[in-house]
């Protein structure tokens, strides 16, 4: 259902931009929803909110800085970074909606850090971590995990980027998803690198 949604989400960008081309079928299965969905497990089994929202804004985020699952290349730079625009907003737009204001400040600094790395000409791997620590961290949320506890994350992540560690990066996040004491971290170790030796 999510990848029907974020598919005709941008047809709908592309209409609104009148250069973007869709393609007809989206590129790949929806990429970070189902380790969301995994870590909350029966809590939030019929939760259609956040999984669209995750994915929207992960769209965004390749029309961005990657290969977008469902616009075919082309369309200029620019008409891309307004799509993408367009795909965080809506997803933003939906946790807003939830009235989860903590998933939104932790979307907004994922989406800040991702900004940053592309700067500092990091690894996408990095960029992929990231993304994998803040979905958990979305997870740990809303079982009553603390805003403070993910954004102390992200600030370790800055400093030692700051400092020239960025070879820190993947360790730092695996320390921080085990701070979040999920029920069952299990589902994170095949997206965050090196968790399970870290976690044990």
């Amino acid at each position: 259902m999510a990848v029907a949604a974020l598919h005709e989400a941008l047809l709908a960008a592309a209409a609104s931009f009148g250069v973007l081309e869709a393609r007809a079928a989206p590129r790949d299965e929806e990429r970070y929803s189902p380790l969301y969905l995994a870590l909350t497990g029966d809590a939030h089994e019929d939760d259609t909110v956040y999984p669209l929202a995750i994915e929207l804004i992960y769209e965004g985020y390749l029309l961005h800085y990657r290969e977008s699952r469902v616009a075919s290349p082309g369309g200029g730079q620019s008409t891309r970074l307004l799509a993408g625009d367009y795909l965080y907003a809506r997803g933003l737009r939906l946790i807003a909606g939830d009235g989860d204001v903590a998933a939104v400040d932790l979307l907004t600094s994922l989406m800040a850090a991702c900004s940053y790395f592309r700067v500092e000409g990091m690894e996408f791997a990095c960029d992929d971590d990231i993304w994998a620590f803040t979905v958990a961290g979305l997870a740990a949320l809303r079982e009553g995990c603390p805003l403070e506890v993910p954004a102390a994350t992200f600030a370790r992540v800055e400093a030692a980027i700051v400092a020239g560690h960025r070879d820190e990066v993947s360790r730092l996040l695996r320390e921080g998803a085990a701070a979040l004491r999920l029920r069952d971290a299990r589902p994170l170790e095949g997206y965050l690198a090196g968790f399970k030796a870290q976690a044990a």
